[in-house]
């Protein structure tokens, strides 16, 4: 019942949920990284945030997207990244639906809001 009631009844209300579920710094995704759209805290992987030039944490940027104060790949595309996450979501088992707001998702994160 719980799960039912936080769950769109209308496409509108569906696309709107996904907006809102993956825009950057909202109480739903706060905590992901704004490149990849990963979580920088989990509890498999533990903290996976990046770290910046004097070696403190990031909290907005992924180890996998940025270390030591820069983009891993600085010269990565909005298109290259969308494949990066797809293909680390096949491997993963991802379902197609999950794989799609993934993809939904990352062209609103900062990164990639140019």
């Amino acid at each position: 019942m719980f799960r039912q009631s936080l769950m769109p009844e209308t496409p509108t209300q569906h696309l709107n949920f996904v907006d809102t579920a993956f825009t950057p710094r909202t109480k739903f995704m706060a905590a992901q990284c704004q490149s990849c759209g990963m979580p920088l805290i989990t509890k498999k992987a533990g903290d996976c945030r990046g770290t910046e030039a004097d070696g403190s944490l990031s909290d907005t940027w992924c180890s996998l997207c940025y270390q030591e104060g820069a983009f891993v790949g600085p010269d990565c595309t909005l298109d290259e990244m969308l494949e990066i996450v797809d293909n680390a979501l096949k491997e993963q088992g991802s379902s197609k639906l999950f794989r799609w707001l993934a993809a939904k998702g990352i062209p609103r994160l900062e990164r990639w809001r140019t």
